[in-house]
């Protein structure tokens, strides 16, 4: 088969960067030398995707795009959500370019100002994550936890988006009855359930006293359904501090209207809804 005379017009990389994970926990994550993923611009398909409602909510429109514009990432649904926003912003550089509008009311007179950040001054300030990440309990044993994977936290919105759902309707009913409760004690097991779950996928492995390496699913799910409350909690308010590491958003703006001139702190939306928005 001859090669297409248009290949060599095809999308190259725009820019390279380095996520927060570095690639510790996703293994099939292709680097260059440096460490770094090659960045290209969405295509018109891409910008399509993103800006689609549904597939916003189901996280297809963020891995379709990563996909499309990351060949490094072989499957971004098992990428840590750290990086998420890291991408993002490094596609939306190679894409529109390193400037991006802004708009916040001033706190003080309300007036909504209007300003211009440079998105390459923001990638530098994203956090890196550590190689791993041991939660040493009471009991001796050391649970070794990762970030939540990108499909973990689109699974976690859902089921809260639903469950949300189900719980305001059952507020607007003017009397509540023995179905309601039912299904109002269903919707907080689910959730429940829901939080075991993430847990326990985000342990690598489980190391004893002893020195055994417990790394079976099924045997670290019965674990975490069997530690004492402050046990799992401990482990997971560490995940809930990794899960958090990321860009920082913040940014200083001051108020245009001359009278007030207020200086303020606030914070840029990374959300792809707004973030890839018509005319961004």
């Amino acid at each position: 088969m001859s090669e297409n005379k248009l290949a060599k017009y095809y999308r190259a990389p725009k820019l390279y960067v380095r996520v927060p994970s570095q690639g510790a926990f996703n293994p099939d994550t292709q680097q260059s030398m440096s460490g770094e993923l090659a960045i290209m611009a969405m295509t018109g398909r891409d910008e399509t995707m993103i800006k689609n409602p549904d597939a916003l909510l189901n996280g297809e429109a963020v891995t379709s795009t990563i996909k499309s514009c990351v060949p490094g990432i072989q499957d971004p649904k098992e990428i840590p959500i750290t990086d998420i926003d890291t991408l993002l912003i490094a596609i939306k550089i190679a894409t529109n370019g390193e400037e991006h509008e802004v708009s916040a009311n001033c706190p003080m007179c309300k007036t909504e100002n209007r300003g211009v950040v440079n998105l390459r001054n923001i990638l530098p300030t994203a956090k890196l994550l550590d190689s791993e990440y041991p939660v040493k309990l009471d009991t001796g044993v050391t649970v070794y936890i990762k970030p939540y994977t990108f499909a973990m936290q689109t699974e976690a919105a859902l089921a809260a988006f639903d469950e949300t759902k189900t719980l305001q309707s059952l507020t607007q009913e003017k009397e509540i009855n023995s179905e309601s409760m039912s299904i109002y004690n269903k919707s907080f097991r689910r959730m429940a359930d829901m939080s075991v779950s993430l847990l326990g996928r985000s342990i690598i492995k489980v190391v004893t006293p002893e020195g055994d390496e417990v790394t079976d699913p099924n045997e670290i799910f019965a674990f975490i359904q069997n530690i004492d409350s402050n046990a799992a909690k401990k482990i997971d308010e560490t995940l809930a501090k990794i899960n958090s590491l990321d860009i920082d958003k913040k940014i200083e703006l001051k108020c245009a209207k001359e009278s007030c001139g207020h200086v303020w702190t606030s914070e840029v939306d990374f959300n792809p809804t707004d973030f890839f928005g018509t005319g961004s």
